[in-house]
């Protein structure tokens, strides 16, 4: 589980990164 929210969050970052970018 704890691996999995690390996944997400880490997703969510690059995607908003993207996003700014």
């Amino acid at each position: 589980m704890k691996t999995a929210n690390f996944s997400c969050f880490q997703f969510m970052e690059i995607v908003e990164t993207k996003l700014h970018n």
